[in-house]
Order: C-alpha cells, then sequence, then structure tokens
C-alpha cells in the first residue's frame, strides 16, 4: 500500500449472536439463523471485512497487498493501486472470526487459521516474507480465536488464552523481550491466560484477569506512563483491574470497564481520549470517558467509538473532544473502525460507514468521502 497516514487497530472483531428468522409456515417461536446476518467486522488501515452467519467472508477497500484477500483488478488511484469499493468473498472455509492490522488479515475458519495479505516483516507467521499473499494456512497459529495487527506486525490469541506475534519487532511489538524480527509466532509472557487483545499503531495490549498489559512503542505513554521509553516486554497497569476490552489509536489506548464505562490515556492532540479535552500534551493516568452504557469499543489513528445502547458515538479527530452521536438509520450491534472510516452493523443486518474512503474502504461502490454514514453494497444472498 502507498502508506496512508497512519494506520490503526480496529477494536471490533467481536462475534455477536446470529440473527433469527422465523421459517416459512412454522410456529412464531421456531427460528432458524439468518444465513445474511454478519456476525462479526473488522476494519483497519483503508480496507474492512465482516463474516455472514453463513460462515462466508466478504472484504472491500485497499488491496495492494492482497489485503482483500482477492487480486482486484480495479483501480482506485491515479498510481494504479488495486482496491474495491465494493464487497467481494473470499475463497475460504466458512469462518467464526477474523481480524486485521494495516494490510494484513486473518480468519479462523472450519479448515484452520487462514491469512492474507502484506507479509513483508512476516506478520502472517508463516515462516518466510513476501510482499503480499492470497489466503494460506497459517499452522503456527492454529486455534487462534482473535487477531490483532499494526502497521508491519500481527497477534493472535489462541483458545488457550496464549498470546504470540510476529512480524516486525523494531518498536517492541511482539512482545518477546528481544526487539528482534520474527517470521514464526512468538509466545509473549503474560503471567497467566488473556481473556482478549488489542492495540494500536505500533503497540499491542493483552487483558488477564481484569489487568492490561501492553507493550511496544510509548511515545506518548500510550503502553504505560513510567518513560515514554520502548517496551519489548509486557507492562501491567495495575492501576485498571476490571477491564473487558482494549483498542488502541497510534499514540492513544483506551479499556472498557466490566461496569460499562471507559478509560483513555496517551496523547489527546485531537480529543482521542473522550474526556472534553484537546490536551496537546500526553495524559499518563487513565481519564474518564464522558459516556455510560458502553457495550463495545473501536479506534482509529486518533479517534475512538463506542456502542452503548444500540447509539454509536465518536469522538477525536473529525469529531468532538466528547462523544459525539453517530446518525444512523437503525440501532447498532456491532462497530469497527480503521484509520480514518468507521463502521457499524445493524440490528436489521445492514452494515453502514462513514468518513474518509480513498479506497473504498466504506464499501458504497465509491471512492468520495461520505460524512453522513452510507450502506455497504448488498452482497448475493440466498
Amino acid at each position: 500500500m502507498r502508506w496512508v497516514g497512519i494506520v490503526i487497530v480496529t477494536a471490533c472483531s467481536y462475534t455477536a449472536p446470529p440473527t433469527e428468522t422465523p421459517v416459512d409456515g412454522a410456529p412464531a417461536d421456531e427460528m432458524v439463523a439468518d444465513p445474511c446476518a454478519v456476525t462479526a467486522i473488522a476494519a483497519y488501515g483503508a480496507h474492512t471485512c465482516v463474516v455472514r452467519a453463513d460462515g462466508s467472508v466478504w472484504c472491500w477497500g485497499n488491496d495492494d497487498h492482497l489485503e482483500l484477500g482477492v487480486a482486484s483488478s480495479t483501480s482506485c488511484t491515479t498510481d494504479d493501486v488495486p482496491c474495491s469499493p465494493s464487497p467481494l468473498q473470499v475463497s475460504i472455509a466458512p469462518a467464526t472470526a477474523i481480524g486485521m492490522g494495516d494490510e494484513q488479515t486473518c480468519a479462523t475458519t472450519a479448515n484452520g487459521t487462514m491469512c492474507w495479505g502484506r507479509n513483508e516483516d512476516g506478520e502472517l507467521g508463516t515462516g518466510s516474507s513476501e510482499r503480499g499473499t492470497l489466503p494460506v494456512l497459517v499452522p503456527a497459529r492454529a486455534g487462534a480465536v482473535e487477531f490483532v495487527g499494526g502497521q508491519t506486525h500481527l497477534c493472535s490469541r489462541d483458545q488457550a488464552s496464549t498470546v504470540s506475534c510476529a512480524g516486525n519487532n523494531q518498536l517492541g511489538e511482539l512482545g518477546d523481550g528481544t526487539g528482534a524480527q520474527q517470521v514464526t509466532p512468538v509466545s509473549v509472557e503474560l503471567g497467566g491466560g488473556a481473556t482478549t487483545i488489542g492495540g494500536g499503531y505500533n503497540h499491542t495490549c493483552a487483558i488477564v484477569g481484569g489487568i492490561v498489559s501492553c507493550w511496544g512503542s510509548n511515545t506518548s505513554n500510550q503502553v504505560d506512563a513510567s518513560s515514554d521509553a520502548i517496551k519489548l516486554a509486557p507492562v501491567a497497569r495495575t492501576d485498571i483491574t476490571n477491564a473487558v476490552q482494549v483498542v488502541g489509536g497510534v499514540s492513544h489506548s483506551c479499556v472498557r470497564l466490566a461496569d460499562q464505562t471507559a478509560m483513555c490515556w496517551g496523547g489527546n492532540d485531537e480529543g482521542q481520549l473522550g474526556d472534553g479535552t484537546t490536551t496537546n500534551t500526553t495524559v499518563r493516568t487513565p481519564t474518564l470517558v464522558a459516556l455510560t452504557g458502553i457495550e463495545a469499543l473501536s479506534a482509529g489513528v486518533d479517534h475512538t467509538c463506542a456502542l452503548a445502547g444500540g447509539q454509536v458515538s465518536c469522538w477525536g479527530e473529525n469529531y468532538t473532544a466528547r462523544p459525539a452521536v453517530v446518525a444512523l438509520p437503525g440501532p447498532a450491534t456491532l462497530i469497527a473502525s480503521g484509520s480514518y472510516h468507521d463502521c457499524a452493523v445493524l440490528t436489521d443486518g445492514s452494515t453502514w460507514c462513514w468518513h474518509w474512503q480513498a479506497f473504498g474502504q466504506l464499501g458504497n461502490g465509491t471512492i468520495d468521502d461520505q460524512f453522513a454514514t452510507v450502506a455497504v453494497q448488498a452482497v448475493t444472498c440466498p
């Protein structure tokens, strides 16, 4: 990819309960899963992917490193960067989970962990490195149920709650204490099983027993408050003890707490911490977000979004310093954020996206920016 600004991790490799519909001619209480319903969504950089209830995976946006899992013949820019502004189906076995980095994507499928896209730093974990690859089985990530990446690294959490990472490690992104590049995933020593993982541009986090531990780049204290030095191994934030989800931006991190509130720390020059200020200094102590009832978080380069009571609220770059409700045509159940775009899945199964999209990452068939929400083009469904 012609590097677009800065990249950010999505917070949403979340899997939702299947949407159900009545069977024709059956009693009202006899329900079956709607095969068209979106059960998981992920966004990162300039691409977006969803998993439907039938297990099919659909992706759209930038495809410069085959991160869509399909070799698109469409060009979205004057320098012929391949992309798809409409959803493309990925030819893999039925999937249950999906996650990604800037230009890399991985999915948990019936045949094992499949990954595709950029692999120049070995971030897919295949044991080799190449510019880009179509979907390939990654035995070293067997049993993975959750994925999170950054610009040039990718981490996964498996069924045993073990976290492992591969790729570039110059800023400690892999958390193995070495700073050396790894083309095969290496385990991260967390002192216990991780319940979830998240992170940002060049840092990664995991939650163990409600405590969040982070590692990697710490230029704005997005990892911890001790200093701005690179953290080659996990550092636990013991000032937070009831975290259930963690997301990150380029220079900030946020956690959702068990009481459905959220706290953020790190850089705040765009108001991405959600405390109502745009203090252009590092905020080392977690600060409370001005929103309650939070069910999910996602983060972009310098912005953050939350799902609460079916409403999506965002703050930071292109928003305000306090959570502002995004106008959607119905209640949302899932959210995801790329570098500069955001998406939500509604209760009716439709997917809506908004903001920047030079590579078609909004999925509405164009490459025009949309500051009002637009529907992702419908895909063929029986």
